[in-house]
């Protein structure tokens, strides 16, 4: 089979359970998922909050990892750090005379803008080369800046490097939904507010017409949080091994903490179940060395995705070009989702192995009964079945690998 034409599988484990057969044997020795084990996992993971970076997320991750170990899995525990930014109770701007009757623009907050109020004549610096921050007088100014080439937080940078006082960010993008952001904290940078691209416009073009508008931008009441959650994956193939060196590569994915605000606790903690019973059962496998599969749960999902991130990160460009099938066990479902379909968390599964994949849907047939938010209460004999069913696509896609 070529590399072309491998079949990358993404799993919404929701109430489309109950369209899988019940009589499927998992294994050949008639060895299937146990719902009583399935539900202990659950009721415990259940027991503890979870929340993203904080002691009862890894106990949880401590639990899985106990499991895995049992079932027989080496283990690899990636710890990672990363910034939470609570928005500024205040990001204000104001041109023109600020002693009698200056003009309030209409701002976006900046994710990851730095707190402080600034006032300074302001400048257009869009298209600015780094050296022209301190060649064309950026100091003691509050810069116009719009996107091009040159990433935003470089800009800010150079701005604040060059003794600028503020930086104003024309939107170039207006999707639903955007937010405009910084890729994180600044070690050395100013107050930064956005505005829109028309309301850009016209201040830039104030500029240009040489009228010499004072600025001031407050930007109050920000903070932000560094916070270290941690994924949990399983070896790779012991080293010389041929599928470990050039065999398909097979990723199961889950994650293990919690959203604070579900509704749905046993839900949101459905797929860390079937992880480990999926491992238990391919554990027991016979053709479990034949297949190099790696079980990983992430962190801090609820925060964004964070583990997902870092998790891709971690793959060399070797691995990535290995990978034919990635199984995201989960247990949420929206009515307007589809597996790997859009942006999101399967749109950055796609991204990351779309060199070598083909896209099916699966496991979603009635999503329009499905609430549009929060996750579906799933009883372990619906679990049961879907990790018999997740078993015997590892056993498909393991058999075309030997098979390319």
């Amino acid at each position: 089979m070529s590399r072309g034409k491998r079949t990358l599988i993404g799993l919404t484990i929701a109430c489309g359970l109950l369209a899988l057969s019940p009589g499927y044997a998992a294994l050949a020795a008639g060895e299937q998922a146990d719902p009583e084990r399935l539900m202990e996992h659950v009721e415990k993971l259940v027991s503890s909050p979870r929340v993203p970076a904080t002691e009862s997320e890894f106990q949880a991750v401590v639990y899985l990892e106990e499991w895995l170990r049992i079932y027989g899995y080496a283990t690899v525990l990636q710890p990672f750090s990363y910034y939470v930014y609570t928005e500024p109770t205040e990001a204000a701007l104001q041109i023109g005379d600020l002693a009698k009757s200056a003009e309030t623009i209409r701002t976006i907050p900046v994710t990851f803008s730095q707190n402080g109020e600034a006032t300074g004549e302001m400048i257009d610096a869009s298209g600015w080369k780094p050296a022209d921050y301190a060649l064309k007088g950026a100091q003691g100014h509050i810069l116009l800046i719009s996107d091009d080439t040159v990433p935003t937080a470089e800009k800010v940078r150079h701005a604040a490097a060059a003794g600028a006082k503020g930086v104003i960010w024309i939107q170039t993008q207006s999707a639903a939904g955007y937010k405009p952001s910084l890729p994180g904290p600044l070690d050395f940078g100013v107050p930064v507010v956005a505005v829109a691209l028309e309301e850009g416009r016209k201040l830039a073009k104030r500029v240009q017409a040489g009228e010499r508008a004072q600025a001031r931008i407050k930007v109050t009441g920000a903070s932000m949080m560094k916070k270290t959650s941690y994924n949990l994956r399983t070896g790779e193939m012991p080293a010389g091994s041929n599928q470990a060196a050039h065999g398909n590569l097979i990723l199961v994915l889950a994650h293990h903490d919690a959203d604070a605000a579900a509704a749905d606790k046993i839900g949101d903690a459905a797929g860390a179940a079937l992880l480990l019973e999926t491992a238990r059962l391919w554990s027991l496998h016979a053709d479990n060395k034949a297949a190099d599969i790696r079980f990983v749960s992430l962190g801090a999902a609820s925060d964004g995705d964070r583990g997902l991130a870092e998790f891709l990160q971690t793959l060399t460009p070797a691995e990535k070009q290995r990978v034919t099938a990635v199984f995201y066990l989960d247990g949420r479902v929206r009515a307007a989702d589809r597996p790997l379909a859009g942006a999101g968390l399967d749109g950055r599964l796609r991204a990351a192995f779309s060199h070598a994949a083909t896209y099916t849907d699966l496991l979603n047939p009635a999503e329009e009964k499905t609430a549009k938010s929060g996750h579906r209460n799933l009883p372990g004999e619906q679990l049961a079945l879907a990790a018999d069913e997740v078993l015997r696509m590892l056993e498909e896609v393991g058999e075309r690998g030997k098979n390319p």
